[in-house]
């Protein structure tokens, strides 16, 4: 019986009941949630938890052959965070950067990048972080803040006013003999409010504030500065 699962209390009680009881609970020392055996968790959170309902799979009537799984067991002590990442800032991340998640209570704790998905021409990838979770901090499907530590990074910035976005080039009106010219650039990073600049524009140049004031429905407009 001890293997079973039954505690001492239980068998104490079974050596002295006088009538059989038909209903004996059994208890797990596994801990974590009860599904389906064919419970697919990446389906389930890909469809926003629309591929499974309450029931275990359980009816009335219906005969279990000897060792059918009836469900299993998801234990909650390892866990894995998706993080949706810019295409166009994928590029800096790499495999093992620190990540430091806060949680709804506030609290912070850090783990790692652990796959970055190949990239697939989409606006966002695909960022999985495996971290240990034996503290109870996350439960499966929650939402979590992640910042993710790339290092210093030292670049030319430019406010995200100052570039005008053209579709297939971005540019800048750059002052040239008193007047502001649009010069094409070649963008990086995002952050905040401010786009990196790689090519273009150097630390010496004079650049429009406001882009978008120096253009019109037909194309660039020089204009003298004042």
């Amino acid at each position: 019986f001890n293997l079973l699962g039954l505690t001492k209390g239980q068998m104490d009680s079974l050596k002295v009941a006088v009538k059989p009881n038909y209903h004996l609970p059994v208890y797990c020392d596994a801990g974590g949630y009860a599904v389906g055996a064919d419970f697919d968790p990446e389906k389930y959170y890909s469809d926003g938890g629309q591929s499974i309902g309450n029931s275990l799979g359980f009816n009335d009537g219906v005969t279990i052959e000897t060792g059918t799984p009836l469900f299993k067991i998801i234990d909650i002590n390892s866990l894995r965070a998706d993080l949706k990442v810019r295409t166009e800032d994928v590029w800096i991340l790499r495999k093992g950067q620190k990540v430091i998640f806060t949680v709804s209570s506030g609290e912070k704790f850090e783990a790692a990048i652990s796959q970055i998905e190949p990239l697939n021409g989409g606006l966002f990838q695909l960022v999985k972080v495996y971290f240990t979770n034996k503290e109870g901090h996350m439960l499966p499907g929650s939402q979590i803040q992640a910042q993710i530590l790339t290092g210093n990074h030292e670049a030319l910035w430019l406010s995200r006013t100052a570039v005008v976005n053209l579709g297939q080039q971005q540019s800048a009106f750059v002052m040239q003999d008193s007047k502001f010219i649009a010069t094409t650039i070649q963008t990086g990073l995002r952050s905040g409010e401010n786009i990196e600049i790689l090519s273009g524009v150097d630390q010496s140049a004079k650049v429009a504030l406001n882009g978008l004031l120096l253009t019109d429905s037909d194309g660039f407009i020089n204009t003298s500065s004042r």
